[in-house]
């Protein structure tokens, strides 16, 4: 009896979880997540940038923003195994490049700078007492 490969053995599971094609499946669930963080960012513009944001706006940005960096860094694990269709412009590097401004914006509204280097950049930045040698 031939030996079954262990690709072989996960075959059925890939195929009913992925689909038939897991790179254009992999492609529409990317495009997909390229749509929700477009509605993400215009309500953030909306919410956080043209009016003050609440307490209420803040935590929604927050479990919002999270959910989008999970699911993104899911799509990379998944991609890396699949890989996406040679033909298709959107690409990892922008997946990859999203879920950095993603992470950098969580870190701006969400994370508080420590004092010490809030401190330097604002004497780095306004001391006009330092001498310009």
């Amino acid at each position: 009896m031939p030996a079954v490969t262990t690709k072989q053995n996960w075959e059925p599971a890939v195929q009913l979880i992925l689909g038939h094609d897991p790179q254009l499946a992999l492609y529409g669930e990317l495009v997909l997540w390229f749509h929700k963080v477009d509605l993400f960012r215009h309500e953030e513009d909306v919410r956080m940038f043209q009016q003050s944001p609440t307490s209420e706006d803040l935590n929604v940005h927050k479990e919002l923003i999270l959910r989008l960096i999970a699911d993104g860094e899911h799509l990379l694990k998944l991609i890396e195994q699949h890989s996406l269709p040679a033909t298709e412009r959107v690409t990892t590097a922008d997946l990859t490049a999203t879920l950095q401004n993603l992470s950098a914006d969580y870190r701006g509204w969400h994370e508080r700078m420590p004092a010490d280097k809030q401190a330097q950049i604002l004497a780095d930045v306004f001391d006009v007492t330092k001498s310009s040698d």
